[in-house]
């Protein structure tokens, strides 16, 4: 399908969205300014997102960990069908509410480790993974077996060899032992296992394993 005829099939944002991006824009700007300092603005990480859709041709978009639902606010004009995935039950429920007029967004309520299953079982075509989902100790958030999902979720996902998948891993600096997660080497010897083919970088705090 046509960029022109996805567009085409979903539903517009609020009026204001051209006010929002050039004031995203002008952030992103600021941060390239000063050198790319370590806090990352959330507009970048969109800019990346629809970067890396546009580059390999992904119109479907999977996310885990949705809290406020910013990425898909940012990103949902830009994929024909998306998915998110959140553990804690009041912010599901805010996201239902809030994306209801949305059909081709999927707001799913559970711990990514296991409903990222669901989502590969209805995925016909390939996609691009924003893994996000870790516990926060400062607002709301649910807590799974782990305070990140990530390993239970690459090997999911890793697994399906039929299909072209970019992943994005947010927050590369918190893969560390000390926070309880495991160590970013750890991380990157896994996709490793799994998957030697995968390119593996990280740059501007996140992970991009790509084809």
């Amino acid at each position: 399908m046509k960029r022109r005829q996805v567009t085409d099939r979903i539903v517009s944002t609020a009026p204001g969205e051209w006010a929002l991006r050039a004031a995203q824009a002008v952030e992103i700007i600021k941060w390239q300014l000063r050198g790319c300092p370590f806090r990352t603005p959330h507009a970048y990480k969109q800019r990346i997102v629809r970067e890396y859709a546009a580059r390999y041709g992904l119109q479907v978009f999977v996310e885990t960990g949705t809290q406020y639902g910013k990425m898909l606010i940012g990103v949902q004009r830009h994929f024909k069908t998306l998915y998110s995935i959140e553990l804690h039950p009041e912010l599901a429920a805010l996201a239902r509410s809030r994306f209801a007029r949305f059909p081709h967004i999927h707001v799913l309520e559970g711990d990514s480790a296991l409903e990222i299953h669901r989502v590969l079982e209805r995925l016909d075509e390939d996609a691009l993974f924003w893994l996000d989902a870790h516990f926060f100790p400062y607002g709301p958030s649910g807590r799974g077996r782990e305070l990140t999902p990530l390993r239970d979720e690459l090997e999911a996902i890793l697994a399906r060899k039929e299909r072209r998948f970019v992943l994005l891993v947010d927050d590369a600096h918190c893969f560390v032992p000390e926070r309880g997660y495991p160590a970013l080497e750890e991380v990157r010897e896994q996709v490793r296992q799994l998957r030697p083919e995968l390119n593996w970088t990280v740059e501007h705090d996140i992970i991009r394993i790509t084809p």
